[in-house]
């Protein structure tokens, strides 16, 4: 499988792809970049491609929190 791009951006959109080692069933996923406030947060939506053992796909608001470590890390 190929690398999928992410257009890193407020208003871009990402893509990225599971694939099981087992049975190599493959699990498409997206969504759109909504916040990037560095280094403090990430905000953006998720939703499967198809529907799977979860479910019919939704749409999903993800908030990621960070924090900045005394090394300047997050």
């Amino acid at each position: 499988m190929g690398r999928v791009p992410a257009d890193f951006r407020v208003g871009g959109e990402w893509r990225i792809c599971l694939r099981s080692p087992v049975t190599g069933e493959t699990l498409w996923q997206g969504g759109v970049y909504r916040e990037i406030v560095a280094p403090e947060r990430l905000v953006f939506t998720f939703k499967w491609d198809e529907s799977h053992e979860d479910g019919p796909p939704v749409d999903t608001l993800v908030t990621v929190r960070l924090n900045e470590t005394d090394d300047g890390r997050t």
